[in-house]
């Protein structure tokens, strides 16, 4: 009967620890993904100033036209709108 407590208290041990180190990774996966996003949200943002560049015609083109895809015309208005570059998103 020891030996089976035993068993049992060693193997809820070892499942505690498996499941911890689960969580640790999938946190530190998380956190390395956040860190990158915000990397490269800076890094676009970088570019766009220095070139004057527009971000985000993409959301403002599909809002415009309410989940419609765009016509050509609607496209090159969007894009020449404010006579700047444009800077695609990520």
């Amino acid at each position: 009967m020891k030996k089976v407590l035993l068993f049992l208290l060693v193997l809820l041990v070892a499942a505690g620890v498996w499941i911890w180190y689960q969580r640790r990774a999938a946190t530190e996966e998380r956190r390395e993904e956040t860190e990158r996003q915000t990397r490269m949200k800076e890094a676009v943002s970088v570019i766009a100033s220095r070139h004057n560049a527009r971000i985000g015609w993409e959301k403002r083109l599909m809002e415009e036209n309410e989940l419609k895809k765009p016509f050509t015309f609607q496209v090159e208005d969007a894009l020449v709108r404010e006579g700047r570059p444009i800077k695609p998103s990520p």
